[in-house]
């Protein structure tokens, strides 16, 4: 189901936010894992800390994502799915060790987490990952 770099979309999504860089892009660079500097993580483990950047206190984190697909369509929803998969899923250094269905849930989640947050979000994820964010 992945290739290596993911799905041609998200490769497609990946080049293209590649080009539109300042630096460029590097054509040395191996295909997913690196550019999200983290350390590497079980897909579980990063699922679990992009849940917890999404849930606000009370809420229940099943109705949110939900609610976010939902609220979102689902061609936007796809959309959110292609920049999450691109430039944190495909990007994470572990991702290669992850099933297709951790792939797509983890991609699932970083799409929610977008979708409420932007790339605020994503610098929070990258943060809390690290370890800065605890």
């Amino acid at each position: 189901m992945h290739d290596e770099g993911g799905p041609a979309g998200v490769r497609r999504v990946r080049d293209l936010v590649r080009a539109w860089s300042i630096e460029g892009w590097d054509e040395s660079a191996e295909a997913g894992g690196t550019g999200f500097e983290v350390p590497p993580a079980t897909a579980a483990e990063v699922i679990a800390v992009v849940r917890g950047l999404v849930a606000r206190p009370g809420e229940d984190i099943e109705a949110v994502r939900f609610a976010v697909r939902r609220e979102s369509g689902p061609g936007g929803f796809a959309q959110l799915r292609r920049i999450a998969e691109a430039l944190v899923v495909a990007e994470h250094p572990s991702a290669e060790s992850w099933t297709a269905a951790e792939w797509d849930l983890a991609a699932d989640w970083v799409a929610v987490l977008i979708a409420r947050q932007g790339e605020d979000g994503v610098e929070r994820l990258t943060e809390a990952l690290s370890g800065a964010g605890a």
